[in-house]
């Protein structure tokens, strides 16, 4: 009995850019339009437009996943109500300086995506993007955030320039370091595994931890009541 809306990822930014830029390798070029933001934003208000609704949910897979970290706010300001978020597998970490693909302060500059958050929101650009979401959290008071992220993610990993090891390390810090501060409306569901993406994937009815699958956590979790687990301490 839900509404669904798709914004699908068509500009390579993450659901973040509003920028064009021309692209230059050799003798060829390409302009492309990032336009991630506009078409997020588009979507959103289009959809509060159609009618009064009593509970919005905001999830997206990797680039998708990406996009919640900013648009969970960005909801909140459209709907003017409580924000239910499931991220799945965009974790919105630092990567290794010479990782361009990753780089989180060289992309959000190369794609426009700064001007976009809320003005003062972003004091440091090199701080991991996931901490955005406390933000989102403190002005918007009953509003939920989740993320779902395997511990050794080999495609985040890769796009970060770091081993599994090296990102599961920096995930657990960041993850707790927020939830430290925002218990009871940020949680996490962090299984061993390499894998990436789990909401369109069979595993989201048979991954269990600690005695809880991942459909009940998310379920648990557009219901207002988050918990916090990991297959690491």
């Amino acid at each position: 009995n839900w509404t669904k809306v798709f914004v699908p990822f068509g500009t390579g930014d993450i659901h973040l850019g509003n920028r064009v830029v021309k692209y230059t390798s050799g003798l060829s070029s390409k302009t492309v339009y990032h336009a991630g933001y506009v078409n997020a934003i588009t979507a959103l208000r289009w959809a509060k437009a159609q009618g009064n609704f009593n509970k919005v949910v905001i999830t997206g897979s990797s680039a998708g996943g990406y996009g919640t970290i900013l648009h969970a706010y960005s909801a909140y300001k459209v709907f003017n109500q409580p924000i239910y978020t499931v991220n799945d597998s965009g974790p919105g970490l630092n990567a290794d300086p010479s990782a361009k693909s990753g780089n989180n302060a060289e992309l959000g500059n190369r794609w426009g995506s700064w001007q976009n958050f809320p003005a003062g929101a972003i004091t440091d650009q090199s701080k991991q993007l996931l901490y955005f979401t406390e933000y989102t959290l403190a002005n918007c008071t009953n509003c939920y955030y989740g993320l779902f992220e395997t511990l050794q993610d080999s495609t985040i990993s890769n796009f970060e320039g770091i081993s599994g090891a090296a990102h599961q390390a920096q995930l657990l810090k960041v993850v707790k370091d927020i939830d430290s501060r925002n218990d009871a409306r940020f949680g996490y569901y962090l299984p061993n595994g390499t894998a990436h993406t789990i909401l369109s994937a069979n595993g989201f009815y048979s991954t269990t931890l600690s005695g809880t699958y991942l459909y009940n956590w998310v379920n648990n979790q557009i219901n207002g009541s988050t918990s916090d687990l990991s297959a690491v301490n």
